[in-house]
């Protein structure tokens, strides 16, 4: 998909506050070719039609450059954070297999009843792993429990 970027001159490409050699993308276009880009599907090609301007070979150079250096920085940042969370998602999910494991062996033994894992819906207990520690061991309240005194 090619993105149409009107410019007038160097500036509205690159940041004025750039120094030589350290060049960062004006925030405008920027947020204009993240905006367009954000809607394009995936698995198409992203050009961008910069027209209009005065530039020379250099500043097209540097421009080219910018624009490549700053969203494959972006493009790292995002893959970083997906690559956390997935790191927390499999840690989440290995920590509540080991929960469930821990309450099956020694329930019991702290006070949980028997039938507590049969009687409450997965939310239900996952509710409870969540809102209760382990030395505290409160219950949450179900109306399928015979005995409504425990709750």
């Amino acid at each position: 998909m090619s993105i149409p970027c009107r410019i007038s001159d160097y500036g509205d490409v690159i940041s004025s506050y750039s120094v030589e050699n350290l060049e960062t993308l004006n925030p405008d276009f920027t947020d204009y070719v993240k905006e367009v880009a954000e809607v394009t599907p995936d698995d198409l090609p992203i050009v961008l039609n910069v027209v209009g301007g005065d530039l020379t070979q250099a500043q097209q150079k540097t421009i080219e450059e910018t624009i490549l250096d700053d969203f494959a920085y972006d493009l790292g940042v995002v893959e970083k954070k997906e690559c956390r969370h997935t790191w927390i998602f499999w840690s989440m999910l290995v920590i509540l297999v080991v929960m469930g494991i821990v309450i099956e062996l020694v329930g019991e033994e702290v006070g949980i009843p028997r039938d507590f894992c049969t009687s409450c819906s997965g939310l239900r207990e996952i509710r409870w792993l969540t809102t209760s520690s382990l030395p505290g061991m409160t219950c949450v309240r179900t109306e399928s429990w015979p005995d409504d005194s425990r709750a």
